[in-house]
């Protein structure tokens, strides 16, 4: 009668000891989950931001294409839409007179450092 008292008494409830351990688990996989959902965030706000700045070099090299030429040297300014970035671009002729090289840089003031983005082109210039 003894024997099964005692094992009755040992089989009642968990020790502190394993709550402890499974604290422990619960802890340590819950730090695995945010880890990775932070690094998830960061990666879509990096490609959105990708995204914006590929939009607005699109945008600044069309409007520069319809143009047909651009001055040689160096420009800059603020899109008027978008306030987060701006532009820069650097000209140069190549070939004479008929083409134009660009360079268009697109700054990103939202996130520091400043992130730059660069498109390159060639555009033949209207006669």
């Amino acid at each position: 009668m003894r024997l099964r008292r005692s094992a009755l008494k040992a089989s009642k409830g968990f020790l502190l000891f394993e709550v402890i351990i499974s604290i422990a688990i619960i802890t340590s996989g819950l730090l695995v989950v945010m880890a990775s959902y932070s690094a998830s965030k960061r990666a879509i706000e990096s490609s959105q931001e990708l995204f914006e700045a590929s939009l607005l070099l699109e945008e600044k090299i069309f409007e520069f294409e319809e143009r047909g030429e651009i001055e040689t040297g160096e420009l800059s300014g603020e899109f008027e839409k978008d306030g987060a970035h701006t532009w820069s671009i650097y000209a140069e002729e190549i070939g004479g007179t008929v083409l134009n090289k660009m360079t268009l840089n697109v700054f990103s003031q939202k996130y520091e450092p400043k992130t730059k983005y660069s498109i390159a082109a060639i555009l033949k210039k209207k006669k």
